[in-house]
């Protein structure tokens, strides 16, 4: 017996749903543990974070760990002191980039003194932490950019602003990864320590004006002055100024402006490119 086409359409249609939802019980009856059940975060409870962070930590695969911390960063659980200690040994010795830069912008969220240390450990590189995997140019931006509201609040320690002003002085001026350099400028431009605007100025004469931006608007936040990204202005500045920061913050509500629509940006920077044809750095 023949079947017409509408009828031969429908049988189609009644295996390929049979089909399908024998995969999904199978899949389901053959796992013995499932990571992909995820609650509004408004809805989740402390049971819920435990299994998200035992997922974030335990899961095989790194898109199953990764998914897990953005929860864990979605839910008002993110500050408590156990699920940030388990987000740093992420962020240290996870095998995927991936996820540890995840678990460094959710300590980022969390915000509290308590992230302070484990965000600086990634930046700074101490000899003596052999449990931290080396940082790749994606973690080390997520980190600096995590460390960013820390450095404006004053949440950091003397000691941690010490090493985190090292570190990011040496980004600023070597790293090969143009965003791990705008961000260091950025983190500067909130610590008035010695050494931070001599490099900042020497960083308006690297070819990314992305960095060059950022290194004028620190060190505009720094000084109180502004010197249109022009280096030799501001080494004349330094060179005549006996208290640099003395006026530390006068430009802060200009610098807190809405940025200029794109064809401003875009005609600004041309102007400013024209005006100078000093010789620029590699970097």
């Amino acid at each position: 017996m023949q079947l017409n086409i509408a009828e031969q359409n429908r049988v189609r249609h009644a295996c390929a749903v049979a089909v399908t939802l024998w995969l999904v019980l199978t899949a389901a009856g053959g796992c013995a543990r499932t990571w992909k059940v995820y609650k509004n975060p408004a809805f989740v409870t402390e049971a819920d974070t435990r299994r998200y962070v035992t997922q974030a930590l335990e899961a095989e695969a790194p898109d199953d760990r990764r998914a897990a911390i953005v929860q864990i960063a979605q839910t008002r659980f993110v500050r408590r002191d156990t699920v940030i200690a388990a987000l740093s040994t992420i962020a240290r010795t996870d095998g995927s980039s991936a996820v540890r830069c995840a678990a460094v912008r959710a300590l980022g969220v969390a915000g509290t003194v308590a992230v302070a240390e484990p965000l600086c450990a990634l930046i700074c590189e101490h000899p003596d932490q052999r449990d931290c995997l080396p940082p790749d140019d994606a973690i080390r931006w997520d980190a600096l950019d995590s460390l960013l509201p820390l450095t404006r609040s004053g949440t950091l320690d003397e000691a941690q602003q010490a090493d985190l002003t090292e570190s990011a002085l040496r980004l600023l001026r070597t790293n090969p990864s143009r965003d791990v350099r705008i961000a260091a400028a950025r983190v500067l431009g909130h610590l008035p320590r010695d050494g931070v605007l001599p490099a900042l100025v020497e960083a308006l004469r690297q070819r990314d004006f992305g960095v060059v931006y950022e290194a004028d608007r620190s060190l505009m936040a720094l000084t109180g002055q502004d010197f249109d990204h022009d280096p030799v202005a501001w080494n004349v500045w330094l060179q005549q100024t006996q208290e640099p920061f003395a006026q530390r913050g006068r430009l802060d509500d200009r610098l807190r402006e809405p940025p200029q629509d794109w064809w401003s940006q875009t005609a600004g920077s041309v102007r400013r490119t024209l005006s100078r044809f000093g010789p620029k750095e590699d970097l």
